[in-house]
């Protein structure tokens, strides 16, 4: 028998562009798919760290917390996003950060850069320029606010 030189009733249904259409679908839904096992895989990835470190959070811990409170959660995740609840909800006064980059005034990258900077002649305690106890005054000269 000779191989068959007309095409198959399918392939004269649809064009070029229908089929070029129907293959752009097929690979959308796999890599769709591949997707969402890849954000799987990384959130148990996540999970299973947590479970080995024995999870909690040092911010919690330290301003008192229930242990019930800083065992429920740990003050970073994996790619070093913050993930404590409470200080997630903190801004900070000096840089305005907040959320995944929420920090206290004590690990503010802007005032660990004014206090570590060589060219800064005067010292600077952690409050008032005076070297008073004020935690609320402003020692570098900053504008508040976003």
């Amino acid at each position: 028998m000779l191989p068959s030189i007309l095409p198959l009733p399918s392939e004269l249904d649809s064009t070029p562009k229908q089929q070029q259409q129907q293959q752009q679908q097929v690979y959308r839904k796999k890599r769709s798919e591949i997707l969402r096992l890849t954000d799987l895989l990384r959130l148990r990835f996540i999970q299973l760290q947590a479970q080995n470190r024995n999870e909690l959070c040092g911010f919690c811990k330290t301003n008192g917390e229930d242990e019930f409170v800083y065992r429920s959660h740990s003050l970073r995740d994996a790619f070093n996003r913050t993930t404590c609840p409470i200080l997630r909800a903190y801004r900070c006064p000096i840089c305005g950060k907040s959320g995944d980059e929420a920090h206290t005034v004590k690990y503010c990258p802007v005032r660990n850069m004014y206090l570590l900077n060589p060219l800064n002649n005067r010292s600077v305690a952690v409050g008032s320029p005076t070297g008073g106890n004020n935690l609320n005054a402003n020692p570098f000269g900053l504008k508040f606010g976003i």
